[in-house]
């Protein structure tokens, strides 16, 4: 890869994971303000349930990908 490739490619990983945590930011009062205590509290609560959920992933979806393509790319 080129440097300018990697660059690109880093810089737009920095910058989508910038817009994660404003939206982040900014979404929790709006909707805490729309759902109430209760409700947020239950929201928050689902979201970190599924989040725990992708350590469970283990890297495995990671090796599926690698080798899927390996494996196309050679025609195998």
């Amino acid at each position: 890869m080129r440097k300018t490739e990697i660059i690109k490619n880093v810089g737009s990983s920095w910058f989508s994971l910038g817009v994660s945590v404003l939206v982040g930011i900014f979404l929790s009062p709006f909707i805490l303000h729309r759902l109430g205590d209760t409700a947020f509290g239950i929201w928050v609560l689902i979201f970190s349930v599924t989040g725990y959920y992708g350590l469970f992933d283990l890297g495995i979806r990671s090796s599926v990908i690698r080798y899927v393509s390996t494996y196309t790319a050679t025609g195998d």
